[in-house]
């Protein structure tokens, strides 16, 4: 082989060489702007994550209202010893807006009545979610402003072996209530 053949072929490996990196550094380049370009896209979106829903946290603040689930019904005179079943859908506190799935059913017996805006009752309450069920249990105080609190007894699905407190403040006498539940760990 002559001695500018070798060159020549040296050249074309040097070229070959040059052409490579080059392609290999255009390449690394464009894979590091999609990765970045993909982050940033991660980021985003894990920013627009919509926020849990209320009964998926440690602590719920609801209000209950007028609604598809809201009833009240017993026979008789409201005196103690009447039993009576309820129902309410259950709102963001501070809202109308109803929270989808969520709402509350329970049964009572009157303990005291002073009236039928009056009353203290012993109440087994469901608040139904679409993960679950909480069970709590104690003495609802109907009178406006009044407080009370429940013992969370258990839960199903998602909810089970769920331990807390639900309390509650009559906003408007048989109409309207506050609840906060609180739980001892997040469910979602």
């Amino acid at each position: 082989m002559s001695r500018s053949s070798r060159v020549s072929d040296a050249g074309a490996a040097l070229a070959c060489l040059i052409l490579c990196f080059l392609l290999a550094s255009t390449f690394a380049a464009a894979d590091l702007a999609s990765r970045r370009a993909l982050r940033a896209n991660v980021a985003t979106s894990s920013a627009m994550i919509a926020p849990k829903p209320p009964y998926c946290t440690t602590q719920w603040n609801m209000t209950s209202f007028i609604g598809p689930h809201s009833f009240v019904e017993w026979q008789g005179n409201f005196t103690g010893g009447t039993v009576y079943a309820f129902g309410a859908d259950l709102a963001v506190e501070g809202t109308d807006e109803p929270v989808e799935g969520v709402f509350m059913l329970g049964s009572c017996t009157v303990l005291a009545a002073r009236g039928e805006a009056d009353v203290d009752a012993l109440c087994t309450v469901q608040i139904v979610s679409p993960i679950g069920q909480v069970a709590a249990q104690g003495v609802m105080r109907s009178a406006q402003g009044r407080e009370w609190a429940l013992a969370i007894t258990g839960g199903t699905g998602t909810y089970r072996g769920v331990q807390g407190e639900a309390a509650g403040t009559t906003q408007e006498a048989g109409r309207r209530i506050a609840l906060e539940v609180t739980v001892a760990r997040e469910m979602c």
